[in-house]
C-alpha cells in the first residue's frame, strides 16, 4: 500500500494578534481568535504608517501574532512517522505541538519541517499545533515581506521507513547525442528500532511513458532509531532516441521497502 500521505493543512486556522505565554494557547478556549486560511499576512491588513514604518517595507508595521489549529489523527496512523511542513513563515517563528515547544525558525524565506511523531495523539483526542510569529523588528528588509504564515502548510504521515523531505537528488552530469548519464542520490529515514535489509527501486520513463530503465539498490541493515542514510542509488546510462527527449522531462518513480513488505514511501 502507498504509505506517504500529504494532507493540506491550510484551512480553518485561528489567529490572534497578541503575545501571551506559550502554554496558555494550548487550551481549547479561543473564542476571541478569528478564523483565517493560509497563506495569511497580517501586515497587509494594518494601516499605513509613514512615521514608524519604512518605504522599503511598504510603510506597514509588523507585530506579534499567534496561529493555532486543531486536528485529529486516526488510530491507524499509530506507528507512522508524522511531521508538518511549512513552506514559509515570516519570521522568528516558534512551533508548539500539544503544549510542547518543538522548534524555532528565525529565518523567514526558507521551507522547513517539524517532527510531531513522539507527541501525537490518536483517536478521539485533539492535536493542537500553535505557531508564534515575532515580527516586532519589522524594518528588516529592502522590500515588502508581510508577516505570518505566508505560504502553504502540509501534514505528512509516512511509513517508519521512508524517503524524507528533500531526500531525492537527480542530476544528468553528462549528455551527448547518443547517451545520457542519470545520477540518483537518495536519503532514507528509518524510525524502526531494528529493520531488516531494505532496498531502493527506481523506474525511469521517457516523456512518452515508455519504461527506460529499472534500478534496484540494497541497503545495509539500519539498527539506529531515526537514522538517515544517504546512498548513491545508481548512475544510469540511457541510450537511444530518448536522449534527445530529456529536455522534455523524464519521469522517475522511486520507492523504498523491506524485501518482504509492500509498504513503501
Amino acid at each position: 500500500s502507498t504509505i506517504m500521505i500529504k494532507q493540506n493543512l491550510c484551512f480553518d486556522w485561528r489567529f490572534h494578534f497578541l503575545d501571551q505565554a506559550g502554554p496558555r494557547f494550548m487550551s481549547p478556549a479561543v473564542s476571541d481568535w478569528r478564523v483565517v486560511d493560509l497563506p495569511h499576512d497580517w501586515s497587509v491588513e494594518l494601516p499605513y504608517d509613514t512615521i514608524n514604518g519604512g518605504a522599503s517595507t511598504g510603510f506597514k508595521a509588523g507585530g506579534l501574532g499567534w496561529y493555532r489549529k486543531s486536528f485529529m489523527l486516526s488510530p491507524k496512523a499509530k506507528g507512522k512517522s508524522i511531521w508538518i511542513e511549512f513552506d514559509g513563515i515570516y519570521n522568528n517563528s516558534e512551533i508548539w505541538f500539544n503544549g510542547k515547544k518543538l522548534a524555532e525558525r528565525p529565518y523567514g524565506y526558507s521551507s522547513f519541517s517539524v517532527d510531531l511523531t513522539k507527541h501525537a495523539l490518536f483517536g478521539d483526542e485533539q492535536n493542537i499545533i500553535a505557531v508564534r510569529v515575532d515580527r516586532q523588528n519589522y524594518l528588516d528588509s529592502r522590500w515588502y515581506t508581510g508577516s505570518g504564515i505566508y505560504r502553504n502548510v502540509r501534514l505528512v504521515k509516512a511509513a517508519p521507513l521512508h524517503i524524507p523531505q528533500w531526500g531525492v537528488q537527480i542530476t544528468t552530469p553528462r549528455i551527448s547525442s547518443k547517451q545520457a548519464q542519470v545520477d540518483l542520490n537518495i536519503s532514507v529515514t528509518d524510525h524502526n528500532k531494528n529493520s531488516p535489509s531494505t532496498y531502493i527501486k527506481a523506474t525511469i520513463f521517457d516523456p512518452s511513458g515508455n519504461e527506460v530503465e529499472i534500478v534496484e539498490k540494497k541497503l545495509k541493515n539500519i539498527i539506529m532509531r531515526a537514522v538517515v542514510q544517504r546512498v548513491k542509488a545508481s548512475s544510469v546510462i540511457i541510450q537511444g532516441k530518448v536522449v534527445g527527449e530529456i529536455g522534455k522531462g523524464l519521469l522517475i518513480l522511486l520507492g523504498v521497502a523491506k524485501p518482504d513488505s509492500s509498504e513503501d514511501a
